[in-house]
């Protein structure tokens, strides 16, 4: 796209065509938020596994975790190696295998495949959390999760846990 044609153009009409193209761009990313949430309604046959995650998630997180839930009937007693978790940031096979009766909690997933509003995109930054804005977070909840999530981390991201951790306990950075 090209703003400028000549050197002599109107400094007003170029600061105008850019507001339009960035009002127009967030159009664009609203309706494709909500496109994701109307078309996943209907996208799963297990429906009822996801109740947490539809309208939430996005729509490509919940066809991985479909087909991962179509193999974990499959591979539930074979040889874990957490790859597709530690890659992807989504349950793997083994992890869904627990949940084959019940849904699948939301607080299993990484907050970047979360769909968010573009309204509670900005209370998110002020609040500095991952957890998408639907959802109410306590800290026990954090510390679970962060309690099951440790042993599946490579051994450089626990040492940076540990060190982060030690850092807080021991009272030499200041409380915001």
């Amino acid at each position: 796209m090209v703003l400028i044609q000549t050197s002599t153009g109107n400094l007003d009409l170029v600061m105008t065509r850019i507001t339009q193209a960035d009002e127009n761009q967030a159009r664009g990313i609203e309706a494709i938020i909500y496109k994701e949430k109307i078309r996943v309604l209907h996208a799963f046959r297990n429906a009822y596994c996801f109740e947490q995650l539809i309208g939430r998630v996005s729509v490509f997180a919940l066809r991985k975790l479909d087909v991962e839930r179509e193999r974990s009937y499959e591979c539930a007693e074979g040889p874990r190696s957490h790859s597709f978790r530690n890659v992807m940031t989504i349950p793997c096979a083994h992890e869904l295998f627990q949940f084959s009766n019940g849904p699948i909690p939301s607080s299993m997933i990484d907050c970047h495949w979360y769909l968010r509003d573009t309204d509670a995109l900005a209370e998110e930054e002020t609040d500095n959390t991952c957890v998408p804005s639907t959802e109410q977070s306590s800290f026990p909840i954090d510390m679970k999760t962060l309690e099951n999530r440790f042993p599946l981390w490579s051994p450089a991201q626990q040492g940076i846990v540990r060190s982060i951790i030690k850092e807080l306990a021991s009272e030499n950075i200041p409380v915001f």
